[in-house]
């Protein structure tokens, strides 16, 4: 698969239409937040992340995208997202792309903006006292993989998943890998594939939710109702011709999971301390 070219993924996320996604049953998610998903254009597309430190009073220890609240003097979304990625990791001069959903977040009140945008490959600077490693992952190497792990999820609509990804020692999940493999789906009809099937995690969110939280699954069936594929949450492919459409909010519980998919053994990433 030979990688498309920021011009092409600009363009692609320019015909994209985001949503606002509902806030998670139990929680209001009233707190705006912006984040930028930072791409590296190398021999392959590769995607940036921190590992949060564990000192931070919320998301500690999470993996996530560089980002954060606005501050009084921010006047946008975009700028929140930059001025945020510049504080952890002296991201500069980064060239925005698109904007992807607003992702509700299960372990806050947060909803974060994703802000895609192409950075120089120049050593990062991360700020110690917010970030303890930078991990990068390849989009390509995702979307060759036969399957992609997901939890299960039970709604009134049934059984979905949501994806979790191994990266070394760490998780990615919840909001963070719900905006990346939207971010697949978008990117994926540009490859000439499709997004990756899920085989069912071994896990269960007891095993990946911070202390304290109930586990997703044994959420009470009265407040189930509100987790659903919003209309329109088909699958987007190469050749269905679509790639300006919107997947749907819960784009990352599709494709439907596949009994024959594997979960793959975890691959080899980039990580670098702080």
């Amino acid at each position: 698969m030979k990688p498309p070219s920021p011009a092409e993924v600009g363009e692609t996320l320019r015909r994209y239409v985001p949503m606002d996604i509902p806030a998670l049953p139990g929680r209001t998610n009233h707190l705006r937040a912006a984040v930028v998903i930072p791409l590296l254009w190398r021999d392959e597309i590769e995607v940036v992340l921190t590992v949060r430190t564990t000192r931070l009073r919320q998301h500690a220890g999470e993996v996530c995208f560089p980002g954060g609240r606005p501050d009084p003097g921010d006047t946008s979304e975009e700028q929140t997202a930059l001025r945020e990625a510049h504080e952890e990791l002296g991201i500069e001069d980064a060239n925005v792309l698109g904007v992807l959903s607003k992702m509700p977040v299960f372990t806050s009140d947060h909803r974060i903006t994703p802000i895609v945008a192409q950075i120089q490959d120049v050593p990062l600077q991360p700020n110690p006292d917010e970030v303890a490693e930078v991990i990068t992952l390849s989009v390509d190497e995702v979307l060759r993989r036969p399957a992609l792990e997901g939890l299960p999820w039970q709604t009134d609509q049934g059984r979905m998943y949501s994806p979790v990804f191994h990266l070394g020692p760490h998780r990615m999940y919840g909001a963070t890998a719900h905006s990346f493999v939207e971010l697949l789906g978008v990117l994926a009809p540009l490859y000439g594939t499709s997004v990756p099937p899920y085989a069912e995690s071994p896990l269960r969110w007891a095993d990946i939710l911070p202390p304290g939280f109930a586990p997703a699954d044994y959420v009470p069936a009265r407040e189930r109702g509100s987790i659903r594929p919003a209309a329109g949450s088909e699958p987007s492919d190469a050749s269905s011709g679509r790639t300006g459409t919107h997947p749907g909010p819960w784009r990352p519980l599709l494709p439907r999971p596949t009994r024959s998919a594997a979960i793959p053994d975890p691959v080899e990433h980039r990580s670098s301390p702080a």
